[in-house]
């Protein structure tokens, strides 16, 4: 009778620490997709402009060094250079505020995503 009860409590034993692990399991994937989900947002921002939502520096050297041709042939020609050219803008800052400088950016990231989009 003894070895009948120690043969059960020990299938018992057993269940609980198989579904501690499958819950101990589960627990690890979904921290673990979170963290992906996280690691991509952070990426995504790090790379992007926080006003207009276009490439920053950072985020067109990484393009770049992953493949320089590929990256400028999705470019539209025409925002190629405005990186350069809207340097700038301290201008537009200094003399009429922050506010003008920041809708003069959102207006030319709309003109350069019209552009990628008529591409």
């Amino acid at each position: 009778m003894s070895l009948r009860i120690a043969h059960v409590r020990l299938g018992l034993a057993a269940t609980v620490i198989l579904l501690s692990f499958a819950g101990s399991s589960t627990r690890l994937l979904v921290t673990q997709h979170r963290l992906v989900k996280a690691q991509d947002a952070l990426q995504w921002e790090a790379s992007r402009d926080g006003l207009t939502g276009l490439w920053n520096r950072t985020g067109r050297s990484r393009d770049l060094g992953a493949g320089a041709a590929a990256f400028r042939a999705a470019q539209p020609p025409r925002g190629r250079d405005y990186g350069r050219q809207i340097d700038h803008f301290k201008a537009i800052n200094d003399s009429r505020g922050h506010a003008a400088g920041d809708r003069a950016l959102e207006i030319i990231a709309s003109e350069i995503g019209a552009g990628s989009a008529a591409v």
